[in-house]
């Protein structure tokens, strides 16, 4: 539903992966464990606007994770 709502967006999952990462550039980055709807759980987000913490973000985790997921819709 996402992808086709918004078909810029790219979705990839992996399956030892649990958080939610969203990255606005060039400074933004939000990390989640909220999965997308209703859970019922309660979920907790954090959101870093800088440009180091995007930067370092992209090279040391999201990089190396991106290219081992599998992407989906599209």
């Amino acid at each position: 539903m996402i992808t086709a709502a918004f078909p810029n967006i790219r979705v990839a999952v992996r399956n030892d992966t649990h958080a939610k990462v969203l990255l606005i550039e060039p400074c933004t980055v939000y990390i989640s464990s909220a999965n997308f709807g209703d859970s019922g759980w309660v979920e907790s987000t954090i959101g870093l606007h800088s440009t180091d913490a995007y930067t370092w973000y992209v090279e040391n985790i999201f990089t190396p994770v991106w290219s081992s997921a599998v992407e989906i819709g599209g």
